[in-house]
């Protein structure tokens, strides 16, 4: 635990596994719907989006559900 009371959580990791042919649309490159930038690849729903980027959103998205359940823990348990 950090000094005063804080509690410092790592970034969660994620790697998907794209190595499915619905992932790759080789003959149609389209704006990624996260950066912008033209990408042959799809994510799960079929829309244009770097691995790379899905990778990081949910990684994002974890954090960020993580830190919500710090703080009920928090609630419920009376932290420093």
């Amino acid at each position: 635990m950090a000094s005063g009371g804080a509690v410092l959580l790592a970034r969660p990791r994620v790697r998907l596994d794209w190595s499915g042919p619905q992932h790759y649309d080789a003959d149609h490159r389209l704006p990624c719907r996260v950066c912008e930038t033209d990408t042959s690849t799809r994510d799960g729903q079929g829309k244009p989006c770097h691995q790379s980027c899905a990778e990081r959103e949910l990684a994002a998205k974890l954090a960020a559900d993580r830190g919500g359940q710090l703080g009920e823990l928090r609630s419920e348990v009376q932290l420093p």
